[in-house]
């Protein structure tokens, strides 16, 4: 298996798929909402 690196808490983990990028559903909602966040932020 291959091993990846979470783009939100940076630890390494065991890739299920070729394409995923978290270690988990909650940190992939977790990331793109702070995402969001800062976005919307810009444009108050």
């Amino acid at each position: 298996m291959e091993t990846g690196k979470d783009k939100l808490t940076g630890e390494d983990f065991f890739k299920k798929r070729i394409n995923q990028k978290f270690s988990s559903p909650r940190n992939r909602i977790t990331y793109y909402n702070k995402k969001a966040n800062e976005i919307r932020c810009l444009y108050r």
